[in-house]
């Protein structure tokens, strides 16, 4: 699944199609400065509309999808449109330099956090820590309270030998939940550790 899916032309369904006919006698004439509003929506997987997700364009502008999923970022460059997407629980978004016609609506398609742990438990247990590292760069800082989210950034890190990096994300979890089983978990990185510092 392609999780930044932009369909270019299309109209999203109905809600495109709507927004469409009420903002096209909005769009700028030829020759005109290509600076205008841009019109999106977010769905999940199940395109239904993803609702609060905060659209950042630079750090002193931000807005987020009503309850249609749909955006609207004001006054921007048509022809280098580039922002980042957030919500606890929904996959992290990054656009960038995309080229949005005058009668085009940005639709994006993001996956829930639980869909990408699945992805991502399933690379791993294929051994694909390339696969899996892709996937978690999907989750951003949003969602590292998640437990699962933590483990797995550090499991894979241990996967790839990265001691360090598996070890700094467990003491993050560790803030949010311990378990006898994680207390293990630590004592192995921690032997892994001592025995690459006797090499």
């Amino acid at each position: 699944m392609n999780s930044r899916c932009m369909f270019k032309h299309s109209l999203c369904g109905i809600t495109g199609l709507m927004l469409c006919s009420t903002f096209l006698c909005c769009a700028s004439l030829p020759g005109e400065i290509n600076e205008r509003d841009v019109y999106g929506i977010v769905t999940d997987s199940n395109s239904s509309p993803v609702s609060g997700y905060v659209i950042m364009v630079d750090e002193k502008f931000n807005t987020i999808t009503n309850k249609q999923g749909v955006f609207i970022l004001h006054n921007v460059n048509s022809n280098n449109v580039s922002f980042t997407g957030e919500k606890e629980g929904y996959e992290t978004i990054e656009i960038k330099n995309k080229s949005v016609d005058k009668s085009e609506i940005l639709c994006i398609e993001i996956s829930t956090v639980e869909e990408l742990i699945a992805l991502t438990e399933l690379y791993l247990k294929n051994g694909n820590t390339e696969k899996a590292n892709e996937t978690l760069e999907k989750f951003g800082n949003v969602n590292n309270q998640n437990g699962k989210v933590l483990l797995l950034k550090s499991l894979t890190a241990l996967y790839e030998g990265d001691l360090v990096k598996a070890k700094y994300f467990l003491g993050l979890l560790k803030k949010y939940v311990w378990s006898n089983m994680l207390s293990e978990y630590e004592r192995l990185i921690d032997l892994k550790l001592s025995l690459n510092m006797e090499d």
